[in-house]
């Protein structure tokens, strides 16, 4: 995750098979797997609590990678 104060960039999120969405696909198995991958790249325009927004997400960040990893 990278935030050079006005855009924020999360490179690799692993997308995973929702329940909902591997039942559709009629693969139960695919629950939980990794379905593919994507960038996330945000313009900030403005946080009106910035240092509390960005002290969540520096938090949040490594929680779901560790959510993640534990899924695989």
């Amino acid at each position: 995750m990278e935030f050079d104060g006005k855009n924020l960039t999360i490179a690799d999120v692993k997308l995973l098979f929702t329940s909902d969405f591997a039942s559709i696909l009629g693969d139960s198995s695919l629950l939980g797997q990794v379905g593919g991958t994507a960038r996330i790249d945000a313009k900030v325009v403005e946080i009106p609590e910035s240092t509390s927004a960005i002290a969540f997400l520096v938090a949040a960040v490594p929680l779901l990678k560790s959510k993640l990893r534990k899924q695989m």
